[in-house]
């Protein structure tokens, strides 16, 4: 299964919704994490610190969401995350 980790796109928002500690752990229990490049930035954790615990870094939210069974983040999903992310599900039950 893969977890995906958006970087949150609030301007005063300075969490994320998952640490290299808690990917590690998520990865131990055999999950795949994808992590959005930048996603840690505000809270002090740069791509290089997921890398080390084994979490993939993508560039962009399609390849991020694309095959993600889970999605996590701090802030309500918006309408057009939830649009992508509904259109990602349809396109692999085709």
């Amino acid at each position: 299964m893969i977890i995906a980790v958006p970087r949150e796109i609030e301007a005063n928002e300075s969490r994320v919704a998952a640490t290299p500690h808690s990917a590690a752990e998520f990865i131990k229990a055999g999950y795949t994490v994808r992590i959005e490049s930048g996603a840690g930035d505000k809270s002090f954790f740069n791509d290089k610190d997921y890398q080390s615990v084994n979490a993939e870094i993508v560039s962009s939210k399609d390849p991020l969401f694309n095959g993600a069974n889970i999605i996590i983040n701090n802030d309500k999903i918006r309408l057009s995350k939830r649009e992508r992310f509904m259109n990602l599900i349809k396109r692999r039950k085709k």
